[in-house]
């Protein structure tokens, strides 16, 4: 502990004599890039040892002095809360609120460090293009951190590509034509038909929908979701599966 001590007494006065520490000031900083830390991050630093000390002491209190009947006794083998104190590396999380979690994410230093390097080294490197974009390795806006898209109302990019589109109401059919039916969108709007009380009933009614609106073609595509493991609708169904709805009746 004496070594230890005079270790530390040289490194002050070295960092003293360099005048690393002439800005002045109680807050603590960083000495490589002047980063100042939060008084969160700077009671969390220099608490350090009485957190310790608390935790030790909890330790001591449930897991040894509390008797073994007792409903605040822990055994030995019970796991230790960690403390999670905040540091300088804190200043670079990010943290993300979603609808019934928060996420906390560690932002890339480093990426930016690489560029300036490969910068300096001679390498051909757009900076401007690339500070553009986020230092993360996926776009937030799209994707969250565990690289599922993000989902998105599609009704209102519907309405967007067909605001200034007039589609008549009886189409005249001049040459062979195909007719393509969203399975799915038929499903609802069938909903539940009168005098089906079976699956082989509505699938018949589900049959003689699809040819009455086919009479004027020569080719019926009925079409429903597939989902493809290469797909942008995996996120989708993973999604749906971890909710549970009741059948409808």
């Amino acid at each position: 502990m004496e070594r230890d001590d005079r270790d530390e007494s040289k490194i002050c006065v070295s960092l003293k004599e360099h005048c690393v520490f002439q800005d002045g000031g109680d807050t603590l900083k960083n000495i490589i890039n002047k980063e100042v830390v939060t008084p969160e991050i700077q009671e969390s630093l220099l608490g350090a040892e009485h957190l310790g000390q608390a935790q030790m002491k909890v330790f001591v209190d449930k897991h040894l002095c509390e008797p073994p009947a007792s409903d605040q006794h822990l055994g030995l083998k019970s796991p230790i809360r960690k403390n999670k104190a905040k540091t300088f590396a804190s200043l670079y999380e990010v943290v993300q609120l979603s609808k019934n979690k928060q996420n906390t994410i560690k932002v890339d230093r480093q990426i930016l460090q690489r560029l300036v390097t490969a910068y300096r080294a001679g390498r051909k490197v757009d900076l401007e293009y690339v500070l553009q974009h986020e230092l993360m390795p996926i776009p937030l806006s799209l994707a969250a951190t565990n690289g599922s898209l993000h989902s998105t109302n599609k009704s209102v990019f519907a309405n967007i590509m067909t605001k200034h589109v007039q589609t008549p109401a009886d189409v005249p059919l001049q040459e062979p034509s195909c007719l393509a039916i969203d399975g799915q969108a038929l499903v609802m709007a069938l909903g539940k038909p009168p005098d089906t009380t079976t699956f082989g009933n509505y699938g018949n009614k589900f049959a003689e929908t699809v040819l009455k609106m086919g009479e004027k073609y020569q080719r019926v595509d009925v079409v429903f979701d597939r989902y493809r493991d290469k797909s942008i609708k995996t996120g989708a169904r993973r999604k749906r599966k971890q909710r549970h709805r009741p059948v409808r009746r």
